[in-house]
């Protein structure tokens, strides 16, 4: 965890413990400056040792939910990250249809492959694109005939094989190049 609603962990930390600092320092001021006063406020602690545990147990409680609430939201914010990172792949940019400002029937939203040409053209000799690759994405659902296991939405990518040659061509989960003229 880095961040708390936008605020730095580290500035978070640093305040408490200045708090906490100036608390115990307050204290510690009532304790030189009345000491009757500061016995007469611990006095209850041993008197009343029922009250004194629920407290410190409420205290516990707490704060163990408050940490758990927070650890819940990191564990929550890593796998939706990491997932958006795998489904992304090794593309940093995906340039999509927009549906707000041209509204079409879902088959329809395709962006012309002219288009794509020209921005390869238009963006040839800029370092910071390695290459344009445009694909075709649909989610279907699949069945293995074999085990008879399914998958309500496997994603399902095609493109050129030609645009797949400035990312080193197709491989294999091993690995391995894989031809699709046959060979």
């Amino acid at each position: 965890m880095n961040e708390l609603f936008g605020v730095s962990m580290n500035l978070i930390a640093g305040i408490c413990l200045a708090a906490t600092t100036l608390i115990l320092l307050g204290v510690a001021f009532i304790a030189w400056r009345n000491p009757v006063m500061f016995k007469m406020g611990l006095r209850n602690i041993p008197r009343r040792k029922a009250q004194t545990a629920l407290i410190i147990v409420g205290l516990m409680l707490s704060t163990l939910i408050m940490s758990a609430a927070f650890g819940t939201g990191d564990t929550l914010t890593t796998s939706v990250t990491s997932e958006v990172y795998s489904i992304l792949g090794e593309a940093d940019e995906w340039v999509t249809w927009d549906a707000e400002k041209d509204p079409r029937p879902l088959d329809e939203q395709v962006i012309p492959l002219d288009t794509v040409e020209q921005w390869k053209t238009k963006f040839a000799g800029d370092p910071d694109i390695e290459a344009i690759v445009p694909l075709q994405r649909e989610s279907l659902p699949v069945l293995n005939t074999r085990t008879k296991l399914n998958e309500p939405s496997a994603r399902n990518v095609g493109y050129r094989t030609s645009d797949a040659e400035a990312h080193g061509g197709l491989k294999d989960s091993a690995g391995k190049p894989v031809s699709l003229t046959g060979n």
